[in-house]
């Protein structure tokens, strides 16, 4: 399975409903490989200017990566992640 959330600021709507599409996510993931996109990036004045609909979007993923909440689950689930190919 390749997955993502879709779309910007608009569709993410807030960080608990960004956090909550991607622990659903993981619960639904199927057996074998499967790859998660994630555009992680800091907040910071060029990052709003050059992506004026996403940008609040980028710095919630990147949240996400170490939020616990988030990292417990991929424990729970099983979910082996892999940092090279």
């Amino acid at each position: 399975m390749i997955a993502t959330l879709r779309g910007g600021d608009a569709e993410a709507r807030d960080y608990p409903a960004l956090r909550e599409y991607y622990l659903g996510l993981l619960r639904r993931l199927p057996e074998g490989a499967s790859e998660i996109f994630l555009h992680p990036a800091p907040d910071t004045p060029r990052q709003r200017e050059v992506s004026a609909t996403w940008w609040r979007k980028r710095a919630w993923e990147l949240r996400l990566l170490g939020d616990p909440v988030f990292t417990r689950e991929i424990e729970r689930e099983g979910i082996d992640l892999v940092s090279e190919w």
